[in-house]
């Protein structure tokens, strides 16, 4: 039986329930969400019409290759691995970079499925023993997500633990986590997104990374995977096939997560893109991974991995821009839509944000599937 105001999925409520179940590659779980009618006919960007009716012998579930990305020429590190050219001194710089690198990790009390299997990826691919140092914080901490932790803060991971038994959402713990850095570049991730590149890739998506920052080329760096980004991806759902009309939406700053489905955006939209190193002095090799930069403008701060110097979080952010609430937008409460919406705050700073190939798939076990 139906409880007053519980919503009901059986086919006779169709018409009052909108019903979707989400699933993603990687895991066997699947996440059931329900709206009312009411709510989708305002908000119809969230509720797409439903698909003819399949009948139950007919339903195939597809097969999905859950192997880590192959190298391939012309992505990452091209034809050669690292690994065959240890004695040469340019990768003996690349990796020596890394350690100015520091990962700050931010997980859930309640998100320990995502951790553990985050973080054996994060181990398995070599990332972790790659990078200067890797920093955790768990909001809402407790025994079961410390044990989770526990394992990596032994060599040869030496992860550093912070946490609280509150939750104090995402801008606070960014800003404690870069405040614990003794490195000068940091890397902002989340517990749900995984490894799925190989550790050759990671040193090269890293090392041109950093060196973005460091030439001043790109302000903020980042690291989901172009190929295999996991869900969801808005831009995706709301401007496939019908790219351009993201420009002129309401939110033109998702116009750069396009580069995630459509190949060479600079020859299509060369004010919106740009070869990031047209004009550094950096000499590429032919097979050398192109980063793509775009305007802050065009391309949305994101809670997706992100690289970007220590001081320039605190400059711009911390002891500026969240000082200044101008339309009642919080940072510590919400940092993405006090990004997006606040005036001043991201799109109109003229911030650069490079995108590479990437090496970090969205695999939340809570959300999603998965």
């Amino acid at each position: 039986s139906i409880g007053a105001g519980q919503y009901s999925c059986l086919p006779e409520q169709r018409d009052k329930t909108y019903c979707s179940v989400n699933c993603q590659e990687g895991t066997d779980e699947i996440k059931w969400s329900a709206f009312d009618r009411t709510w989708c006919s305002k908000h119809k960007d969230e509720c797409d019409p439903y698909s003819d009716y399949i009948p139950i012998e007919e339903y195939e579930t597809p097969e999905y290759d859950h192997s880590v990305s192959k190298l391939i020429q012309g992505y990452c590190t091209g034809g050669d691995g690292l690994d065959n050219r240890k004695d040469s001194n340019e990768i003996k710089e690349m990796i020596k970079l890394l350690q100015d690198l520091c990962v700050g990790v931010l997980a859930r009390g309640s998100e320990t499925k995502s951790l553990k299997d985050t973080l054996a990826t994060w181990a398995k691919g070599g990332f972790l023993e790659r990078v200067g140092e890797t920093l955790i914080y768990l909001n809402e901490k407790n025994a079961e997500i410390e044990a989770i932790v526990q394992p990596y803060t032994l060599a040869p991971y030496n992860v550093k633990v912070m946490g609280n038994a509150n939750n104090f959402d995402i801008a606070l713990p960014i800003t404690w986590l870069a405040g614990n850095s003794t490195k000068p570049y940091f890397l902002f991730m989340e517990k749900d997104f995984q490894l799925t590149e190989n550790s050759d890739c990671v040193v090269e998506q890293l090392f041109h990374g950093i060196r973005y920052l460091k030439e001043g080329i790109a302000d903020v760096v980042r690291l989901r995977s172009r190929r295999h980004p996991g869900l969801p991806n808005h831009a995706d759902h709301m401007y496939r096939g019908h790219e351009d009309d993201c420009l002129t939406s309401r939110q033109p700053n998702l116009f750069c997560n396009v580069f995630h489905w459509i190949e060479n955006p600079d020859q299509r939209w060369p004010k919106h893109f740009w070869d990031c190193d047209r004009n550094s002095k950096y000499k590429k090799k032919k097979k050398d991974a192109i980063f793509y930069c775009s305007d802050s403008y065009f391309c949305n701060w994101t809670n997706n991995p992100s690289l970007f110097k220590v001081s320039w979080w605190f400059a711009e952010y911390v002891n500026k821009s969240f000082k200044v609430k101008l339309s009642g937008n919080d940072p510590v409460v919400h940092l993405e839509g006090y990004m997006n919406w606040e005036p001043h705050a991201w799109n109109d700073r003229k911030w650069t944000v490079a995108q590479g190939e990437g090496l970090f798939t969205h695999r939340d076990r809570g959300k999603y599937g998965s």
